[in-house]
C-alpha cells in the first residue's frame, strides 16, 4: 500500500524519482524462523560485475523473492509494449504509448518443476488480473480496462506459492502519448 502510493506520486510528478523495491535480511534475521538468504533481490545484469549490479539497483532491474529451501520461483521476463510502435519497456523503465499496454511475463521454478502459484498483476496499487497457474508459465495480456486520458499507469507482479515462497517485480511506467498515431481502439480489434 505505501509503496504504490509513493509509486503513483512519481507518475503523477509529486516525486523527482521512482521508489525501488528490493528483499534482504540483516544478519539479525535468524531467529528460528528466518535464515539468512531467504530473503533476496535477484539483480538483472549482463555481467556479474559490482558496476552492472550497481546500474541495476539504480534503475529498478531487480526484484525481490522469498524462498524456503534452496528452490525459487523465478522471473525470467516481464515486459511492457506498444503493438502500434513495437516499443516495450522492462522493470524500472518507462515506455511512452499510443496504445494499450501489452505485458509479457515467463515466470518458473529454478529447477524447472512444476509448481502451482497466484499470479497477480497490479495497476496503480489495484489488482487488475489474477490468475492461479502451473509453472513454467508465460502470459501475453494487453489491458483495455482503463482510461487512458487518466494519465500515466505503472505495473507490477506478485508471484505467490504460499506465504514462504514468493516474488514481488519494480515497476515498468507507461505515459501514453495521444499523438500522431494514437489509437482509443485495441489493435487486437482494429479491422485490417
Amino acid at each position: 500500500n505505501e509503496w504504490d502510493k509513493v509509486l503513483g506520486e512519481y507518475i503523477q510528478g509529486l516525486r523527482e524519482k521512482p521508489v525501488w523495491g528490493y528483499g534482504g535480511n540483516n544478519y539479525l534475521c535468524e531467529d528460528g524462523k528466518t535464515k539468512f538468504g531467504e530473503v533476496r533481490t535477484i539483480f538483472l545484469v549482463r555481467q556479474k560485475t559490482r558496476d552492472d549490479v550497481l546500474e541495476a539497483m539504480a534503475r529498478g532491474r531487480m526484484y525481490a523473492v522469498r524462498q524456503k529451501g534452496d528452490e525459487r520461483i523465478s522471473l525470467d521476463y516481464f515486459t511492457v509494449s506498444d503493438a502500434l510502435s513495437g516499443r516495450q519497456a522492462n522493470m524500472g523503465e518507462e515506455l511512452i504509448s499510443n496504445d494499450f499496454p501489452e505485458l509479457k511475463v515467463k515466470i518458473r521454478m529454478t529447477n524447472g518443476d512444476e509448481k502451482t502459484v497466484r499470479l497477480s498483476i497490479v495497476r496503480n496499487g489495484m489488482e487488475v488480473k489474477q490468475e492461479t497457474i502451473s509453472l513454467p508459465y508465460e502470459l501475453i495480456w494487453r489491458d483495455v480496462s482503463f482510461d487512458k486520458s487518466e494519465g500515466p499507469v505503472f505495473y507490477r507482479l506478485k508471484v505467490e506459492a504460499d506465504s514462504d515462497n514468493y516474488l514481488v517485480s519494480n515497476p515498468i511506467f507507461i505515459r501514453f502519448d495521444e499523438g500522431e498515431g494514437a489509437n482509443d481502439i485495441p489493435v487486437a480489434q482494429v479491422a485490417k
